[in-house]
Parts: structure tokens; sequence; C-alpha cells
């Protein structure tokens, strides 16, 4: 399964779910780049990093600053990884961030993602949203 068809079932289960703005590919927070970021008509954000491997699922915690910032409640409301339907076991994913499994169909959650704090998106935020929305539409 490919980042795009991972993309595409994320991006429409998101939708469905009440989720206003879907950003691909985004540096909203600091200098780490969001896979997929969507923002809910109450302003709250969701991050969606996708992996398609094991060996990537693992890497990424080499992005050490990123993941004691999520684990510190900083960034998005919520934190997800997106696999491929069995690639990664719940259990493996840290308390911080939830799962998702996607396959040929649909995307569903595997192990639902705490919300890691009560902060809204600035409105200088939302313009960086809607401006890469724009940009991503144009392509």
């Amino acid at each position: 399964m490919n980042i795009k068809t991972i993309e595409k079932r994320l991006s429409l289960n998101a939708e469905m779910n009440g989720q206003v703005l879907i950003a691909r590919n985004i540096y909203l927070y600091d200098h780490w780049e969001s896979d997929l970021l969507t923002v809910s008509y109450n302003d709250r954000t969701t991050e969606y990093e996708i992996k398609r491997s094991r060996a990537d699922f693992f890497a990424d915690f080499k992005k050490e600053e990123k993941h004691y910032k999520a684990s510190n409640g900083w960034g998005a409301n919520y934190f997800y990884f997106a696999c491929p339907e069995g690639l990664i076991k719940a259990d493996e994913v840290p308390e911080y961030a939830g799962l998702i499994y996607v396959n040929s169909r649909t995307s569903y959650i595997k192990k639902k993602a705490p919300q890691l704090h009560n902060d809204l998106m600035s409105f200088k935020q939302l313009k960086k949203v809607a401006e890469r929305i724009y940009i991503t539409k144009l392509r």
C-alpha cells in the first residue's frame, strides 16, 4: 500500500468524522513535518504520521525532540500513527499516540489517541493550514 492510498483513506475518514480542513505535508509545529494534519470545526488538530514499514516506524523515534514534545502536550491535540492493517501492534505505540489501521477499503482506529492538550489553533496557524491546502489543490 502506498502513501497516497493511505492519505486518501485517512482523509475520507477524517472528513466523514467532522474534520473541516485537511492538509498534507505541512510544517506547522516547529521544525517537523506532519504527513497529514486535520482541523475540526472546533479548531482541534490531529496529526497523522504515516508509516509503510516497521523499520520506518522505529526510525521515527530518532526524532527525539518531536516525540518528547508530543509526549508533553505540545503540537497537535491528538497524534496518530497510521499504517497498513497489522503492520504495527497497538502495544508498540507510545501512550501519547494512537494507531490507525488502513486497508483497501477504509481506515479505522485500532488504538484511540489521548487528547494531549486543550489549546486551540491560533489564527496564524489556521491561515498556514489554509495556505497549504490551497497550494496542494493547485498542484
